[in-house]
């Protein structure tokens, strides 16, 4: 397990397309969908008819999105600005949006990934919030990677 994450790390500093590393299919039932996450992940039914996605130290829900979800980044990103979030980057996605913050310094996981994808006609939330940045780039690579 260690050589993938030391692949991860290479990739991110290199921007190699994830895909090209060792990465899992993995199933999520409840929301009929599948993604590629690193090598060892697990993908299961949550409640509320959401999956996660679990690697390491790292969980990834994937649930059904609410119509009070906020639709855009922009409206995703406002709040984060006033509770001392920094580093907020806004990418708008074909289907979608991944909006990526770092939280609180002082907060146990402050590196967050939240976005929400349109896939075969349905609309999606994914969010995470984790240790370090380079488990939030994991994060946004398996999110870009959700498909039916």
């Amino acid at each position: 397990m260690r050589h993938v994450s030391l692949a991860l790390r290479l990739m991110l500093l290199l921007s190699v397309p994830f895909a090209a590393l060792a990465a899992a299919a993995v199933s999520l039932p409840s929301v009929s969908l599948h993604a590629d996450a690193p090598d060892g992940a697990k993908g299961q039914a949550f409640m509320g008819g959401a999956d996660m996605v679990s690697w390491g130290q790292v969980t990834l829900l994937v649930g059904p999105a609410k119509d009070s979800d906020p639709k855009t980044v922009d409206d995703a990103a406002a709040p984060h600005g006033a509770d001392g979030s920094s580093a907020i980057k806004k990418e708008a996605l074909a289907d979608g949006r991944v909006l990526t913050y770092t939280g609180k310094p002082d907060a146990k996981s402050p590196y967050a990934v939240m976005a929400r994808r349109t896939i075969g006609g349905k609309d999606f939330l994914a969010a995470t919030n984790v240790q370090t940045p380079e488990q939030q780039a994991e994060a946004v690579a398996v999110v870009r990677s959700l498909r039916p």
